[in-house]
């Protein structure tokens, strides 16, 4: 038997405990290492040298570190130490897996993530004040808006992925259960399929499950008579892949990911037949859209009966399936691991923020969604997005490319969204950010003429108000 990994965690932490639960349910050995986040060890420069990150959980597999909890479950998957039912092997089964993991990221668990910051970790921390009451309800709408989702779309079955627990279930019930310490509870009459299917995750993952929300369910009961309110918390060579049938791709160069992905493919000379889908004319909001991709956005395949969206799973799709370049996506575990490291690092750090820049600077001025925001705002966009930037130019750009002398997928994404917001006349600024500008114009050269080829929009719309100040 292999020497156990070590596994750096805190149950205060959604990722830890899923990760945790997962491990003990499929028995995958490990040796516990806990970090004590509201002591600050995560900051101390001796758990830096285990992720450079500074956040858990975390792991070491002898000289292999590794963070970002979806790309450590894939790696031990890979090595063989990983539950084959929690994270299924066959192609499309895992691809299901890896669809909601994706998924989440941008929806219940930056929702529930937002709302356990502002209305709980920093009130009682007095890191900030308690938000007011219409703050609160915000933050709840936007909580309940992704639990719809859960409600309307993924819960046909049992589980997310069918009639068996799988770390999907695992994630999304964890960052659920957060919001507890928000005297939230999930009312059954508004979301009767996800109350009951928490219940059912919380059952079939025990004694493990309990054990991990011990914290939470201690401080949540707590509270439990006190209201939500104002008060309640006082206190490059690539090769040609063969492929039977080429698979359809629906896509729109205005969406970072959907250029990503054609980049990817193109440079891969992985054959499609191009879908292309008129955001701008609301084409994915079509009934006809929704059969190919229930969340109606892009990009989305259609690869035969199988019909997949979100950008990584897709890509870790058609490499399962050898149709997808090994240098862009390697073969090799730890080659692997660290390609799914950025890929799940940059949801929540570039790809949120310079998102949300060019949706509030950009998209919604232009269409009309709403107004112009306030140069305060900007800079606060602006101070958000180079705040990311910071951390990319110190902790992941340390040689030619984010994972190495080569190009990979993780540059590809990386990249197009940084592009994206050419848009809000924003250019990466050499003086501040030395590393990063010259490592964009790498990824470019590297990937023409595709790369070309896709921004050729972001080109020209950013050069036609080259003369307009933000």
């Amino acid at each position: 038997m292999p020497k156990p990994i070590q596994l750096y965690y805190d149950f205060l932490s959604p990722p830890s405990r899923a990760l945790w639960i997962a491990l003990k349910w499929g028995q995958t050995p490990f040796e516990d290492c806990p970090i004590a986040l509201r002591k600050f060890e995560q900051l101390t420069d001796e758990y830096k040298k285990i992720n450079r990150f500074q956040k858990v959980p975390a792991i070491v597999d002898g000289n292999f570190h590794l963070a970002e909890t979806v790309a450590i479950v894939r790696y031990l998957s890979d090595k063989g130490q990983f539950s084959e039912q929690l994270y299924p092997r066959s192609v499309e089964e895992r691809a299901r897996v890896d669809e909601y993991l994706e998924w989440q990221h941008l929806n219940i668990r930056v929702a529930c993530s937002v709302f356990f910051r502002e209305a709980w970790l920093f009130p009682i921390n007095g890191l900030a004040p308690m938000p007011k009451p219409e703050q609160i309800q915000q933050l709840i709408k936007d909580v309940e808006t992704n639990l719809g989702l859960l409600e309307v779309v993924w819960l046909e079955k049992d589980y997310l992925i069918g009639d068996h627990l799988t770390v999907a279930d695992l994630f999304g019930a964890t960052e659920i259960n957060q919001i507890k310490l928000c005297q939230y509870t999930v009312n059954g009459k508004q979301f009767p399929k996800v109350a009951k299917w928490l219940e059912r995750v919380r059952v079939a993952a025990n004694p493990y499950h309990d054990e991990a929300l011990t914290f939470v369910y201690k401080k949540s009961k707590q509270a439990a008579s006190a209201k939500l309110s104002l008060d309640s918390f006082s206190n490059i060579t690539y090769h040609s892949i063969q492929m039977s049938k080429a698979i359809k791709y629906y896509y729109d160069f205005l969406s970072q990911p959907s250029r990503a992905l054609w980049i990817g493919m193109k440079l891969g000379k992985t054959p499609f037949d191009e879908c292309p889908v008129a955001l701008r004319k609301r084409e994915q909001l079509t009934d006809e859209y929704k059969k190919i991709n229930r969340f109606q956005k892009v990009p989305a395949i259609v690869d035969g009966n199988f019909q997949l969206a979100e950008s990584v799973a897709i890509v870790r799709y058609l490499s399962d399936k050898g149709q997808f370049s090994e240098q862009l996506y390697p073969k090799t575990l730890e080659g692997r691991a660290r390609v799914d490291e950025f890929l799940e690092w940059q949801h929540l750090s570039i790809r949120l923020t310079c998102g949300l820049f060019f949706r509030s600077a950009w998209l919604f001025p232009v269409n009309g969604i709403a107004p112009m925001p306030k140069a305060e705002q900007i800079q606060k966009m602006i101070k958000d997005v180079e705040a990311n930037l910071g951390l990319l130019e110190r902790l992941w750009l340390e040689k030619d490319f984010l994972i190495g002398d080569q190009l990979t997928v993780a540059d590809i994404f990386g990249a197009s969204e940084i592009n994206q917001i050419k848009l809000c006349q924003y250019n990466v600024s050499e003086k501040k950010f030395p590393k990063i500008a010259k490592w964009l114009e790498r990824v470019r050269e590297s990937a023409n003429p595709y790369f070309d080829e896709a921004h050729s929009f972001v080109y020209q719309k950013s050069k036609q108000a080259v003369s307009a100040k933000v």
